[in-house]
């Protein structure tokens, strides 16, 4: 639909010289990034077109070479003249000279910052690989765990007859599979801690690398803060492992029914949070 009184259509968004839909999926929102990038980089060409290449003093000690020099023979005798024309030189080569100087340490300055972002980068790659392989496990306990809430569902209907031929009590064929599912579900805890430390490790390396002054003072901290933090983390590892362990078991008590109906209970909330567990290592993953 496009506005009469202002000539653009509804829900687009302008972006440099193109406008593109704000609806249209992600590979649009794609488009869209590029072309900011794309405006990002020709604002910094308009803005180094605007920036003078010589500042006033040099700009006034070129002017004045440039006039003395030629102008000199009709103020000042043949000896001066010989002597003032090669300073003039002299002295506006020197100016060239240290533009050339400012430049070179200009661009060395820039090579050797894209070389820390390089290292950065790679260093944060490292990070999100090692991430990426412990996050691996976790589509294998998924379907482990949702293995056995089905065989869970299976086993309460041949629990009489393996307990005819093997005379093994019911409950040990019953409980089997919560068991194993509930184990998987804290492996998936416990891969997902280790993931999502490694990706948030990942995120802070840049911003580390180039925080200001300001922002390290912030976030500094002390040895013993250190061991303290260190310490935390250790906490929340053996929580995140007593999370992982305590809520099959514990719907499986308060849930009214038979030992079977617990059975599939338990299963069941082991798969569902291991699949918790994938998601929520996918998503720390992806905003790395």
């Amino acid at each position: 639909v496009v506005d009469s009184s202002t000539g653009s259509a509804d829900n687009d968004e302008d972006y440099g010289d193109e406008t593109f839909p704000k609806d249209q999926g992600g590979f649009n929102q794609v488009r869209i990034a590029v072309l900011r990038l794309q405006r990002d980089l020709n604002l910094l060409d308009r803005k180094s077109d605007m920036q003078p290449q010589l500042n006033k003093v040099e700009l006034f000690t070129l002017a004045v070479c440039a006039i003395s020099s030629p102008a000199s023979p009709l103020f000042f005798s043949y000896k001066v003249v010989e002597l003032l024309v090669p300073a003039t030189a002299a002295l506006a080569a020197s100016i060239g000279i240290s533009a050339e100087y400012v430049g070179r340490v200009a661009v060395a300055n820039g090579k050797e910052v894209a070389a820390s972002a390089l290292q950065a980068a790679a260093e944060a790659e490292q990070l999100l690989s090692k991430a990426e392989r412990i996050k691996a496990v976790l589509p294998l306990c998924v379907g482990v765990s949702a293995t056995c809430s089905a065989f869970a569902l299976l086993s309460a209907e041949a629990v009489p007859l393996l307990v005819a031929q093997t005379n093994i009590p019911a409950p040990v064929f019953l409980l089997w599979w919560p068991v194993v599912a509930q184990l998987v579900a804290a492996i998936s805890a416990q891969a997902t801690e280790e993931s999502n430390g490694l990706a948030l490790r990942a995120i802070g390396v840049g911003n580390r690398r180039f925080a200001s002054s300001n922002d390290v003072g912030r976030t500094w901290m002390s040895a013993p803060e250190q061991i303290l933090d260190s310490s935390k983390r250790t906490q929340e590892k053996w929580v995140s492992f007593a999370i992982g362990v305590l809520p099959g078991p514990t719907a499986a008590i308060f849930f009214p029914g038979t030992l079977e109906v617990k059975a599939v209970v338990a299963s069941a909330t082991a798969a569902a949070q291991a699949a918790y567990y994938l998601t929520d290592a996918e998503f720390v993953l992806a905003k790395a």
